[in-house]
């Protein structure tokens, strides 16, 4: 497990907001290049924002590989498949690089798609060049937010995910297990292509001062992937298998520390 610190100057509270960025598939034809662009211009205008690219940034696979689809690819990566890894760096970077420049903290985790160009050293490389802290497949963040003499302090756990079945009770069930990992405020994953957000306050006893019940916040969010669904004569992986339409909602989880408080906002997009 992957260990990041990054300190975050806002308010007094500490307040931020956190912004998934799902599955992007980027070469693919069906990649929502447009709706993605809108999620990183809000991420940009946001100067209380963290962001967390969940993984899979492109399909990975190349002629030979299993389940490879020439079809579903778009054209400029078609004509570069020869030279497809430094290919996808160079795209990703110019997809992820304008969220650090304008000053955001971008985490980066690896996916099971980025894992398929092997010994490549896709996702690292791919952090490297946009700025991004690298996780790995799975890692904790220590979050640090506030003035300079007043830090609150959120952790966050992020694995890109796996399994998770087609319908919404295991895939809930999956993302919900993850508090069996480790301890955090906060569990992020992607993988499945269906977005989920939940926020469920933990009863439990301070560490001293009266003996009562208070309430710990803990959110459980699933990114969606940035996808086009069911696209009119076209195949691919996920059409040829018959996966299900899923829900592709874009939230953002806004946290206050000072308060102990979080919620979650849906983009218009």
């Amino acid at each position: 497990m992957f260990l990041a610190e990054k300190f975050l100057t806002t308010n007094a509270s500490g307040l931020f907001r956190l912004y998934l960025i799902g599955d992007l598939h980027a070469d693919r034809k069906a990649f929502q290049e447009e709706r993605f662009k809108k999620w990183r211009r809000a991420i940009i205008k946001d100067e209380h924002a963290v962001a967390l690219f969940m993984g899979d940034a492109f399909e990975g696979r190349t002629p030979g590989q299993k389940h490879f689809n020439l079809g579903t690819l778009r054209r400029e990566y078609v004509l570069n498949m020869e030279r497809y890894v430094d290919f996808c760096i160079q795209k990703g970077v110019s997809l992820l690089k304008q969220i650090t420049d304008a000053g955001r903290p971008l985490f980066l985790v690896r996916g099971n798609h980025d894992s398929y160009q092997e010994w490549s050293g896709f996702s690292g490389a791919l952090a490297r060049n946009a700025g991004a802290t690298y996780l790995d497949g799975a890692g904790m963040i220590r979050l640090r937010t506030g003035r300079e003499k007043q830090k609150h302090t959120t952790t966050i756990y992020a694995t890109h995910g796996w399994g998770g079945g087609r319908t919404p009770g295991p895939k809930l069930n999956n993302l919900m297990s993850l508090r069996g990992v480790c301890d955090a405020d906060i569990y992020c994953a992607a993988h499945v292509h269906d977005q989920m957000a939940r926020i469920v306050p933990m009863p439990t006893l301070p560490s001293k001062g009266e003996l009562k019940l208070v309430k710990r916040s803990v959110a459980f969010l699933r990114a969606a992937a940035f996808l086009e669904q069911g696209q009119a004569n076209e195949g691919g992986y996920d059409q040829d298998h018959a996966y299900p339409a899923s829900d592709n909602g874009l939230v953002v989880l806004e946290v206050n520390p000072s308060y102990g408080t979080m919620r979650r906002i849906e983009a218009p997009f």
